[in-house]
């Protein structure tokens, strides 16, 4: 079987030994401040070159995390990271932003750099786009499917990573914005809520039709498809965990390392299997859908099965396995939902009586959470490495110490002299130089050249051990060399604020007057009627490409752009995603439009979606005024932001309705009965809409946002204004007709039609405290 890298996450540093010392090829952790997981200890500097010094060692490589969004503010503090990183000597940096990714690209051109999978690459042309942007490796979203990740390596020159085991996103990640929308905590900050773990119910009109754990996934164990993707040739295996114990840590890493090789560990398989689950799936790459995908019962971790409760006295259990006094346990209680305890006594195996703390559901599954037997686990000790090399004392001369293995170096030291009394002897240079103690070192040969009735000062000797050290530690480090000049930001001259209509379908655009439409500098669609309804009026008409598609859809929807482009019906075409810039040339001379979903946080990645073709951009919605103003100012040109719309929340192959008719694929989805607009329902009485297009589902945030009192600042600096109308139920004319000051009040209408509306990130934004 070909040799796959295994790379393994640590949120620590005890998770990087367990990691190290169990097998992993690579290990990806987090600097403190600019990690897509924000909630892990993560690593200083000083923590990651300690890492970086034990890693490459033992072989094993190191991956630093910078993968989320940057303001403007926070983009040199970033690249100076970076520099330290590649100076310490890392081997490659994951990355989201698209400014941080140009800024990289010129002042380190030599380092490796991984295209997280933040950055929803999920098929050829999104992988192609990061290979001409000039990332080496291209970490895949969860839900790649098996054929594209097949067709990505026969025809991309690109190292593609993907993930086997672990905890997964219901949502596109970098798609998902819900968290950030409820409650200012952004995924694309490494700070999200997990919205997705909660209780929800799926409600049409007044009709209740199904409740539970509805956007929890279950966790990827992807163990027994691990040949088949060798076989395709992929060349990373990542473990996802940096929130998890070494214990975790350790258990996977061994257990994929030995998949890797060809062997199986059934004993180890269970330990990895109760170190954390929500239950198993094969994921979205091997076609697990609906029930098979997603917990519904719970969003938290299910453990292992022990037994069952009773089918008629719910205070009797009966154990194939007995349990242990501190072990955890979870059950369903009578309503359905997960609970669970710590035990107080051992029950042994077979029938027992078991005090639930709510009451547990007649015949309902027991469950083991937490083993009190592995709490106790031990680290075991990293391989230490030998040292192969000649010590020579020569009197009159420097102390030379010259080392063979693992590298070849040389040093010198103090002059040795001649004793004044007693001279060094073997055993005692030896003894002083094998006093390695915690360093990852031990003398595996050492062979010594001393004069007669030489000496040298037992701390002259000390300090030619510490050297020795210091330089082989030093010969790991990174190049400082061979930097760049920061890319100048790509401006444009100031460009009036242009007017943005989106238009979901024909039933909306007919609910709107001429006068509506015309109103309007642009108007975006994918409905191919409407399109053909709106020629001959003065905007200009835009084609939305999809956020999501495989190969071959992309290739369609570039052909179906060309098509209307040279027809005369479309201007240019929106770009929702970053697949679509990989055909930047096949696209030219029409106009590209980065819209939402493209990552224009900062005016380094404006820069970058123009150096890729973008004619107009939608500055990130969730980027507060102050920074949609800094980026005006720093780059010109057609910027907008949203003044009206429902902000969607997820992008997802999961469909909700799937658990209500039991779907076991996606294959019925265009002709499903249950196609249209639902609410989903959380704990505090929100309803989120959603629906269901072709194969992907949006949710979208519970209330409308509207910016009608600040759209003055907006217009002021030249940025212009975005109405998205997505549902028939919304006044979207009345809406129009606010941005030019008509006498109509449209909160008063929201208020009434949605309960009110939101100013989203307007001011709130998602940057911490400590980065404003």
């Amino acid at each position: 079987m070909k040799q796959v890298e295994v790379l393994a996450p640590a949120g620590s540093m005890d998770a990087f030994k367990a990691a190290l010392a169990y097998g992993a090829q690579a290990i990806y952790l987090g600097e403190k401040k600019f990690s897509a997981r924000a909630h892990a200890q993560n690593f200083s500097l000083e923590e990651v070159q300690e890492a970086v010094r034990l890693a490459h060692l033992q072989g094993t490589k190191v991956h630093v995390t910078l993968n989320t969004l940057l303001a403007d503010q926070e983009l040199m503090e970033a690249v100076e990271t970076a520099k330290k990183l590649a100076k310490i000597g890392v081997d490659a940096l994951i990355v989201q932003d698209l400014g941080l990714i140009r800024m990289l690209r010129s002042v380190l051109p030599y380092m490796d750099l991984h295209g997280s999978t933040q950055m929803t690459i999920h098929n050829v042309q999104g992988a192609k786009l990061c290979k001409d942007l000039g990332l080496t490796r291209v970490v895949l979203s969860r839900e790649t499917p098996f054929e594209e990740i097949k067709r990505i390596k026969d025809l991309v020159d690109i190292e593609v990573e993907v993930f086997v085991h672990g905890a997964l996103c219901v949502c596109y990640s970098g798609q998902c914005t819900m968290s950030s929308y409820i409650g200012g905590r952004s995924g694309n900050r490494g700070d999200c809520a997990q919205p997705c773990r909660k209780k929800y119910q799926i409600i049409r009109g007044k009709e209740l039709l199904k409740s539970g754990y509805l956007l929890s996934p279950k966790d990827l164990w992807a163990l027994d498809q691990i040949p088949d993707l060798v076989d395709l040739g992929v060349d990373s295996f990542k473990i996802e965990g940096r929130m998890k114990k070494p214990s975790y840590v350790a258990y996977v890493t061994e257990m994929i390392s030995k998949a890797c090789q060809g062997r199986r560990d059934r004993d180890l398989e269970l330990r990895a299997r109760e170190s954390f689950n929500r239950g198993f799936t094969q994921g979205r790459t091997f076609g697990a859908f609906g029930q098979d995908f997603i917990t519904q019962g719970h969003g938290k971790n299910k453990g292992i099965y022990l037994g069952q409760v009773d089918a008629k006295d719910p205070a009797l259990v009966h154990l194939q396995e007995g349990i242990k006094e501190g072990d955890g346990i979870s059950y369903l209680d009578q309503e359905g939902f997960l609970r669970g305890f710590e035990v107080g006594r051992d029950l042994p195996p077979g029938e027992s009586k078991l005090t639930f703390p709510y009451p547990a559901k007649k015949g309902s599954d027991i469950y083991r959470t937490f083993n009190s037997r592995l709490a106790n686990f031990q680290l075991k000790d990293l391989e230490k490495t030998g040292l192969r090399g000649r010590l020579s004392l020569k009197k009159g001369q420097p102390a030379s110490l010259a080392l063979d293995k693992p590298i070849k170096v040389s040093i010198q030291g103090a002059l040795v002299e001649e004793a004044q009394k007693r001279g060094l002897d073997q055993d005692r240079v030896r003894s002083q130089m094998g006093k390695l103690g915690d360093t990852p070192f031990y003398w595996e040969d050492l062979d010594l050249d001393l004069d007669p009735n030489c000496f040298l000062s037992i701390k002259d000797l000390n300090v030619l051990r510490r050297d020795l050290v210091e330089e082989i530690f030093q010969s790991y480090q990174g190049e400082e060399d061979r930097l760049g000049k920061l890319p100048p930001l790509k401006m444009e001259g100031p460009v009036e604020g242009k007017r943005t209509l989106y238009i979901e379908n024909q039933e909306i655009a007919r609910g709107l007057k001429r006068q509506d439409l015309e109103a309007m500098d642009r108007i975006m669609t994918r409905d191919l009627d409407l399109i053909e309804d709106l020629q001959g009026l003065n905007p200009e008409v835009y084609y939305v490409l999809p956020p999501i598609v495989d190969y071959d859809l992309g290739q369609e929807e570039k052909q179906r752009a060309l098509d209307l482009y040279r027809q005369g019906k479309i201007a240019g075409v929106e770009a929702t995603s970053l697949w679509p810039f990989a055909y930047q040339k096949d696209l030219t001379p029409m106009k590209i439009h980065a819209g939402m979903g493209t990552g224009a946080f900062n005016s380094q990645s404006i820069s970058m979606l123009r150096d890729l073709g973008a004619s107009s951009i939608d500055i990130s919605y969730e980027a507060t005024y102050k920074q949609a103003q800094v980026m005006a100012r720093n780059c010109g040109g057609d910027l907008s932001t949203l003044y009206y719309g429902f902000l969607t929340g997820m992008i997802m192959d999961h469909c909700p309705n799937s658990l209500v008719k039991g779907c076991k694929d996606s294959s019925q989805c265009e002709t499903c009965s249950l196609n249209g607009v639902f609410a989903l329902r959380d704990e505090k009485n929100m309803d989120f809409p959603f629906r269901r297009q072709g194969k992907i589902t949006r949710i979208y945030n519970s209330l409308p946002l509207y910016l009608d009192g600040k759209k003055k600042n907006y217009l002021e600096e030249k940025i212009g204004l975005r109405i998205d109308a997505q549902f028939s139920s919304e006044p979207i004319s009345e809406i129009i007709q606010s941005l030019d000051h008509r006498d109509v009040d449209c909160k008063k209408i929201l208020k009434e039609s949605f309960n009110g509306w939101t100013y989203g990130h307007y001011q709130r934004g998602i940057l911490r405290k400590d980065s404003l």
